[in-house]
């Protein structure tokens, strides 16, 4: 294997013939057509002169980018780099991803564990809303009277909302999408 890649027809139709591969956010390999990429890049770069963004965000994108041009059969070769990155071994498995304007070349494992890594985050989220919802009932219900159970009713609710439930997810969400 040479790091090669046959990008499923359907997907490709609407890359072009030369893309740039570049890390994707949550360590994945991202597959942008050239147009957009060197949009995003001048849009990137007019944010930097303006002090709104770093310079070595920018630098980050643009070095770890590799503009390629598909074969006939549609293939891309992924550089050592970028299959570092997302984790991509040769001959590994991989998931191919659309992404609005972009596909996205995953690890399958990797893959699979940032889909449930995302699930738990918006169970979370979905749990936080619940609690923050049920404060207010309270609160409309009871005011500030001592709640059930002997509790101090909506202030004992509200030490509620800080603790996570997984807080050892975000550790891992930290290093599964670090930032490129």
């Amino acid at each position: 294997d040479k790091g090669r890649l046959a990008l499923p027809a359907r997907l490709r139709a609407s890359l072009g013939e030369q893309v740039y591969l570049a890390r994707g956010r949550h360590r994945c390999v991202n597959v942008v057509p050239a147009d957009v990429f060197v949009a995003e890049a001048m849009r990137m770069r007019d944010r930097v002169d303006r002090g709104e963004l770093d310079e070595n965000v920018l630098r980050g994108v643009v070095s770890s980018a590799a503009l390629v041009t598909l074969d006939r059969q549609g293939r891309v070769g992924i550089e050592e780099h970028l299959r570092s990155y997302a984790g991509i071994a040769l001959g590994s498995t991989v998931k191919v991803t659309g992404a609005v304007d972009r596909l996205e070349i995953w690890d399958a494992v990797r893959y699979e564990l940032h889909l449930l890594l995302e699930a738990f985050v918006d169970y979370e989220a979905l749990w936080i809303t619940w609690r923050h919802r049920h404060i207010q009932m309270v609160e409309r219900t009871i005011g500030m009277k001592m709640g059930t159970g002997g509790s101090s009713g909506a202030g004992y609710l509200r030490q509620t909302l800080t603790p996570r439930f997984f807080p050892e997810l975000f550790a891992v969400r930290t290093e599964l999408g670090t930032p490129v």
